[in-house]
């Protein structure tokens, strides 16, 4: 059964304290496309302001990719999902980076793992129904592909995180699988072999389902077939504050189990 996954998530904490992200994902299955957009905004107050439309087609170009009603481009992403649209520049303070390639290999089967964007400084606008909302902050991509077949995903835990103060900012990532294990840290340019988030509290959960259920997961019939042989994976999300070297921080991250 020819199968393959490519996702792309992106983050950027605004300077009001709010939350926004956007996750892109491809699933091909027999060798069609399926692939979908979703957004989430997560205001200071607690409110949230999600959307979530069809990719149609992930189209290559020069610079990137086109879809239906947007861009991905290296540090450019524009997107419209009808409650929430917007176009944000990214202007990386560190090059990308992998904790190594691929992430994990199963036979001749591989899962890779690669922070674009590790850190960066983030403008642009966001467009909801009733106003427009300037972006300035601190943003994050990363992008994941990988022809693993959902069966072989049985009995794995993921954790990841990400942190971003005034001065400093890092990443972390533990990949438990049946198959082996990886971990690793990026902090302010360098990575360490450990997986060392920094001190959390005032947690806060944003996100507790079956990755099934997702909005970026609603691509048809084939998301309960996948989810399914996969063990029926469930993700929980958090936002916290944080404490990089002394400086006050905030961090996003989230823990994701398959059956």
């Amino acid at each position: 059964m020819p199968f393959s996954i490519e996702k792309w998530y992106l983050d950027t904490f605004m300077a009001d304290g709010s939350l926004l992200i956007l996750s892109l994902g491809e699933v091909r299955l027999l060798g069609v496309p399926v692939g979908r957009l979703s957004v989430e905004w997560h205001a200071p107050d607690g409110s949230v302001r999600r959307g979530s439309a069809s990719l149609g087609r992930l189209v290559p170009g020069a610079h990137g990719f086109t879809f239906r009603g947007g861009v991905l481009e290296a540090n450019r992403v524009r997107w419209h999902t009808g409650p929430l649209a917007g176009e944000l520049c990214f202007q990386p303070r560190y090059p990308p980076m992998s904790l190594r390639e691929p992430l994990l290999r199963i036979g001749s089967r591989q899962l890779s793992w690669a922070m674009d964007i590790p850190d960066a400084v983030v403008e642009g606008e966001l467009h909801l129904h009733d106003r427009v909302v300037a972006v300035r902050g601190r943003g994050y991509r990363d992008h994941v592909t990988a022809d693993i077949y959902p069966t072989q995903m049985r009995g794995w835990e993921l954790r990841w995180g990400r942190a971003v103060s005034q001065s400093h900012a890092t990443a972390w990532l533990s990949l438990r699988t049946p198959q082996g294990a990886v971990a690793g840290t990026w902090r302010d340019g360098s990575t360490g072999p450990l997986c060392i988030p920094p001190p959390l509290r005032d947690e806060r959960v944003i996100a507790d389902a079956l990755l099934e259920d997702l909005p970026v997961m609603r691509i048809g019939p084939v998301r309960r077939l996948l989810s399914s042989l996969a063990g029926h994976p469930l993700q929980r999300r958090f936002i916290a504050a944080a404490t990089l070297d002394g400086e006050p921080a905030r961090a996003v991250h989230e823990i994701v189990q398959w059956g």
